[in-house]
Formats: structure tokens, C-alpha cells, sequence
């Protein structure tokens, strides 16, 4: 075959101390036979993500994502990039958050170890706090950040379980 194409249905994946879980009706992978370490996820209109209780209902149009590994053994983080057209965050505590264009992007940053660069784009943010004094128009939201972990991005934490974080600038 020239590519591998997976559906995943009714999915649900929970980390192993249970803080975080994401649920979806589907998750679509794709990745080329002769670069199995690329892989591209289409991900559904409709989604959930639970964070240490809060329950997050997620509305998207067109969010797609890409993330590669270095072929080595360790598995080594390489890249990810995830865009979509719009997002609506809806809060089982109240709170909404919705935008247009979003853009999301992580690398490594050489030379020093564990040090990687994020960026995150939205267009057209909207927050719906429930308060009289909300904004009325759209604003622009970017960040570019450079975090430096206590290990590095790849199979490890598996095992490991989640990296701290020893530095942030923004």
C-alpha cells in the first residue's frame, strides 16, 4: 500500500492518572507507507476534552493536525501543526470561547536540549465570560513561546509520564 488510512470510532482516551480524557465520534489518521513517522489526523466537527474535571465541549470546522517523529528508536518528537477555520470552546462551568482561523505549532529549538518552540494563532476571538462588560468586538490572539522541559519529547513518556517545565519565555 502506498498509505495507511485508520478510523478510529467512538474513541476514548484517558491519561493513566485520569485528569485528562478526549472523547470523539471519530478520528481519521493517514500516513504514507514510506514515511510511517508523518502521521496527518482529521478530526470531527464535535468533541470533548475533560481537564481535571472541567468538561470542555469543543465545535470545530475543518481541524486538521500533523505531527512527525524522528526515525530513531526513541521515537523523537520532530513537529506539530494543527489549524482549523473555526473553534467553539463551550464550558460545563459557564464560559465559552469562540474564534475563527486558529493555528497551533510546536519544534524543537536547537542548540540547547528539551527546548522547544510553540506558537498559537486565533482570529476573530470572542470570549462569553457571562459578564455585562464583554467585549464587542473580535480580537487577534498570538503567542510564540520557548519552553524548556526537565526531558525530552518522545516514546519515554509513555512510561514517564508528563515532562515538567524548567523555563517559559514568552
Amino acid at each position: 500500500p502506498s498509505r495507511f488510512d485508520i478510523t478510529a470510532t467512538d474513541l476514548t482516551v484517558t491519561s493513566p492518572d485520569g485528569t485528562l480524557a478526549y472523547t470523539a465520534p471519530w478520528v481519521q489518521t493517514v500516513a504514507l507507507s514510506y514515511r510511517p513517522n508523518k502521521v496527518i489526523a482529521i478530526l470531527p466537527p464535535e468533541q470533548t476534552l475533560t481537564i481535571q474535571g472541567q468538561e470542555l465541549k469543543m465545535t470545530t470546522d475543518g481541524l486538521r493536525a500533523s505531527a512527525s517523529v524522528a526515525a530513531n528508536t526513541a521515537l523523537t518528537f520532530a513537529d506539530l501543526t494543527a489549524e482549523t477555520k473555526s473553534l467553539d470552546v463551550t464550558s460545563d462551568l459557564g464560559w465559552q470561547l469562540k474564534t475563527g482561523a486558529g493555528l497551533l505549532a510546536l519544534r524543537p529549538a536547537g542548540p540547547a536540549a528539551n527546548t522547544y518552540e510553540a506558537y498559537l494563532g486565533l482570529a476573530d476571538v470572542m470570549p462569553q465570560l457571562g459578564l455585562a462588560s464583554a467585549p464587542a468586538t473580535p480580537a487577534q490572539f498570538a503567542a510564540d513561546a520557548t519552553v524548556r522541559l526537565d526531558r525530552p519529547l518522545d516514546r519515554s513518556l509513555v512510561q514517564a509520564g508528563r515532562p515538567k517545565i524548567e523555563m517559559v519565555t514568552l
